[in-house]
C-alpha cells in the first residue's frame, strides 16, 4: 500500500470512528480516504475486509473479558458465522477462477491444490463449505496488509481499554452511589436529631424566660416580705438604740436624766415626745435580772397623778455596759412629770408599791 501520509490519516479516523463515531467533515473525509484506499487494494493487493479482522481480534480479547458465559458463546458464534462467510465468498471466488467448472459440478474425488483453504463437502449435495480454518488460513494470507492489521489491532486494543475503563468506571460509580445514599440517610437522621435538639432548646428557653418571670415576682415579693417582717420585728422587738436617735431629733422630744437612788453607779437618760407618745431610755449600770423570776418595769407618774402610774413596759438586762430600751406606755401620758423603773415580779404588775425603785427621771424644769 502507497502514500504513507493518507493511510496514516485514515488510520486515525478509523480509530476515531470506532471509539467516538465520526460526524460532518471528519466523516467525508474518512469515506473518501477509505475509498481511495479500497481502489488501491483493488489494483495492487487483494482486499480484506476490516470487520473480518476486527472481529478475530474481538474474539480473542473476548477470552479475557469477565462476562456472562451464555454472552461469550453467542458473541463466538457470530463472529465464526461472520468469518466463514466471508471466507467462503473469497474461497468460491478463487476456486471459479483456477478450477473453473469444476466445483459447479461438486466431483468428490478432486483434490484442493496445494495453496488452497481446506474444505469441507456437504454430505447431501457434495458442495464445498468454508471452516474456521479457512479464517485463520485467510487472515495470515500475505494478501492481508499488515498495516490494515495493525490498524485494526490498535483500533479494538483501544476500544478493549475503553470497555474496561468504563465497565471500572462504573462499578466505582455504583459504590459511589451506594456510599452517597449511605451519607444521605446518615444525613436525614442527623437533620431529624437536629431538629429535635432544637425544639427541645427553645423549649428549654422558654422555660427558663418563664422562670426569670417568676424568680422576678418571687423576689419582689421576698422584698416585700422582708420589709413587713422589719416592721413586726421593729414593733415586737423594737431597737432602743434606733428609736432613741430617732425620738432626739423631733423638736417636741425632751430629755430626762436618771438619778442613781441606791446609789449603785447607775446613769443615764431618756427621750420623750409627748406628741408622737414615743421615747426610749439609755441606761447604764443596771443590775442584770433573772426574767423568771424578776422584771424591771417601767412607770410614767403624770401631774397630781403619782397614785395611777401608767405602765410603761416590762424589760430585762441581760448584758453588762449601755443598754437601749424602747418605752411601751399602755395608756397616754399626757403631762409627765416622772419616770420611774421598778423591780417586779416576773410578767410586772398592774399597780406598784414603788418598794424597789432603783432610778427615778424628774422633768428637766422640775430639778
Amino acid at each position: 500500500m502507497s502514500n504513507s501520509p493518507q493511510i496514516g490519516r485514515h488510520d486515525e479516523l478509523l480509530i476515531d470512528s470506532v471509539l467516538f463515531g465520526l460526524e460532518g467533515i471528519e466523516a467525508e473525509e474518512f469515506t473518501k480516504l477509505k475509498d481511495q484506499i479500497n481502489q488501491v487494494n483493488e489494483s495492487d493487493e487483494p482486499k480484506v475486509s476490516h470487520e473480518m479482522v476486527a472481529a478475530a481480534l474481538d474474539l480473542s480479547f473476548l477470552k479475557i473479558e469477565t462476562m456472562p458465559s451464555s454472552l461469550a458463546e453467542r458473541i463466538v458464534s457470530q463472529g465464526r458465522a461472520f468469518c466463514a462467510s466471508l471466507a467462503a465468498e473469497r474461497t468460491t471466488a478463487d476456486v471459479g477462477e483456477n478450477r473453473g467448472s469444476e466445483l459447479t459440478m461438486g466431483s468428490r474425488d478432486s483434490e484442493p491444490p496445494s495453496n488452497s483453504i481446506s474444505e469441507k463437502h456437504s454430505p447431501s449435495s457434495g458442495t464445498r463449505w468454508a471452516t474456521t480454518d479457512d479464517l485463520e488460513n485467510t487472515i495470515s494470507d500475505s494478501s492481508v496488509s499488515p498495516r490494515e492489521i495493525i490498524s485494526w489491532a490498535t483500533a479494538a486494543a483501544i476500544a478493549f481499554v475503553a470497555y474496561f475503563v468504563w465497565s471500572t468506571g462504573k462499578a466505582e460509580n455504583q459504590v459511589a452511589e451506594r456510599k452517597l445514599g449511605v451519607l444521605q440517610s446518615e444525613n436525614q437522621l442527623l437533620l431529624r436529631d437536629l431538629t429535635s435538639a432544637q425544639k427541645k432548646a427553645n423549649e428549654l428557653q422558654e422555660a427558663r424566660a418563664d422562670a426569670t418571670d417568676k424568680l422576678l415576682v418571687f423576689k419582689a415579693k421576698a422584698e416585700s416580705a422582708s420589709l413587713e417582717l422589719q416592721k413586726l420585728q421593729d414593733k415586737l422587738y423594737p431597737d432602743g438604740k434606733k428609736i432613741y436617735q430617732q425620738v432626739a431629733k423631733s423638736e417636741d422630744a425632751i430629755k430626762w436624766t436618771w438619778e442613781d437612788v441606791d446609789g449603785k453607779g447607775i446613769s443615764g437618760d431618756l427621750v420623750w415626745d409627748t406628741k408622737g407618745q414615743s421615747g426610749s431610755m439609755k441606761i447604764s449600770g443596771l443590775p442584770k435580772n433573772d426574767p423568771s423570776e424578776k422584771q424591771y418595769q417601767l412607770w410614767i407618774i403624770e401631774e397630781n397623778g403619782r397614785d395611777k402610774p401608767v405602765d410603761g413596759g416590762v424589760f430585762d438586762i441581760t448584758s453588762d455596759g449601755e443598754v437601749y430600751v424602747v418605752m411601751q406606755p399602755k395608756l397616754v401620758a399626757s403631762k409627765p412629770s416622772q419616770f420611774v423603773i421598778t423591780l417586779e415580779k416576773s410578767g410586772g404588775v398592774v399597780q406598784s408599791n414603788l418598794d424597789e425603785l432603783p432610778l427615778l427621771a424628774k422633768a428637766p424644769d422640775a430639778e
